[in-house]
């Protein structure tokens, strides 16, 4: 995920992960991914009580035979079965 965003960008990957104020803010103004802004972002739209669906699903995920999640969700949908 994070080589797509790096990809052919004109911002590096201290850029990214910037976490000092001047930088959030920059980053916010001109619209460029920044790991503290999403996970801000993120955050505040769950305080608004924004729970919606995603489209995506663990399908895709690598981690998915490891993951807690995942592992609870199927035990769910075998005693559904």
């Amino acid at each position: 995920m994070l080589s797509r965003v790096l990809k052919d960008a004109d911002y590096t990957l201290e850029d990214v992960l910037a976490v000092d104020l001047e930088n959030l803010r920059l980053a916010a103004m001109e619209e460029r991914p920044n790991l503290a802004n999403a996970v801000h972002g993120l955050q505040a739209s769950l305080r608004k009580g924004d729970f919606g669906a995603r489209p995506l699903d663990c399908e895709y995920c690598h981690l998915r035979s490891v993951c807690r999640i995942s592992a609870r969700r199927l035990s769910e949908m075998a005693e559904v079965d």
